[in-house]
């Protein structure tokens, strides 16, 4: 049996109707190249048929596919035991309900045999299960398949940030287990922890252009939807204390570490205040927690909360004018544009 070189894990909570689409997108037609890899199902007190289905692909595929059944501790906590356990060199987080592009996975799981950083971003697809729309999604670096530091990935960060999203990021297992990080359990949005906090430690990013993951959209019981986002307040308050917490431990960060933690941090700080002041229908409400949570960065993190205040006035503005989220996102990249157009004719 080979080495292996890449374990997925794919965190599973009562996932029946989605788990097979994922599984089966796994089963390479090389032989050899399977045999690499290391699939590993963390069943995370599921009620229904996850764990069966995952051990029909664990008797068909011996010493491949794996389960790990645990009790009920959400996303996060199925990861932490996933990166315990990892046997491949490298580790990926496969969403239940999402799958690959079996052609770029081939080719991405091929490459990653000869990579030694210690994050490796790949490109990744929005499907809209309502519409049947898609979005690719591609980082464009000055060069794929070369290592970068975090500095360099930050001088040219409007063409490389696309796939650095919690679908696009590889890490390399020891770097990770090194860090001894331990992502929020029970609650959402921790994928913004998990790709924010370790990659601000990395030595080195490799960016490759194979598309391989599918991430479903389009589900109203999503978390990423208004309303959804709104009740969950909570959990994207917690992940922001735990980013902001990140500002003690600056001083042991990768080369420019610094400036990937504060704008990532940034950018979560700033899809706050989005959903609390134009996506929550209480207005009043939305304005006070995002008075809230200023003076928690006021307090612990005062540069993140100078980069976001003239959004954050911004939106307190859109809030009291009552303009609404979509009215907002069919308008802003307008204007945005219109403005960097004027100041590229002045240049």
């Amino acid at each position: 049996m080979p080495d292996k070189i890449l374990t997925i894990i794919i965190p599973t909570y009562n996932a029946e109707q989605y788990l097979e689409k994922g599984l089966s997108s796994l089963v390479m037609e090389d032989n050899k190249l399977m045999e690499l890899l290391d699939i590993l199902v963390i069943d995370d007190g599921s009620v229904d048929k996850s764990a069966q289905i995952a051990g029909r692909y664990i008797d068909k595929y011996p010493g491949i596919y794996r389960i790990i059944q645990k009790q009920n501790g959400g996303h996060g906590s199925a990861i932490n035991v996933g990166a315990e356990h990892a046997l491949g060199r490298f580790f990926k987080v496969l969403d239940a309900d999402d799958w690959v592009d079996r052609d770029g996975f081939a080719g991405y799981l091929k490459k990653l045999q000869d990579i030694e950083a210690d994050v490796v971003i790949t490109p990744y697809q929005r499907y809209d299960i309502g519409t049947g729309k898609t979005e690719n999604l591609i980082s464009k670096p000055g060069e794929y398949g070369r290592p970068y530091h975090l500095d360099e990935v930050m001088d040219q960060w409007m063409t490389c940030h696309p796939d650095m999203h919690f679908w696009g990021v590889t890490y390399r297992t020891e770097f990770y287990r090194k860090l001894n990080y331990q992502l929020l359990e029970g609650v959402f949005y921790e994928d913004q922890e998990y790709a924010t906090v370790p990659l601000s430690y990395a030595g080195s990013v490799v960016f490759l252009e194979d598309m391989v993951y599918i991430y479903r959209v389009g589900d109203v019981n999503q978390s990423v939807f208004g309303d959804t986002q709104v009740r969950r307040r909570s959990h994207l308050e917690q992940v922001i204390g735990r980013l902001i917490e990140q500002e003690k431990r600056i001083p042991e960060m990768a080369q420019g570490g610094e400036r990937y933690w504060r704008k990532k941090t940034a950018m979560v700080v700033t899809s706050y205040y989005q959903i609390m002041l134009l996506k929550n229908r209480d207005k009043k409400m939305g304005r006070q927690a995002v008075a809230e949570i200023n003076e928690l960065l006021q307090e612990q993190a005062p540069d993140i909360l100078a980069v976001t205040a003239k959004k954050c006035k911004g939106f307190v503005l859109f809030s009291y004018l009552h303009i609404s989220n979509r009215l907002y996102e069919f308008w802003a990249p307008k204007i945005i544009g219109a403005i960097r157009c004027i100041k590229g004719q002045r240049v």
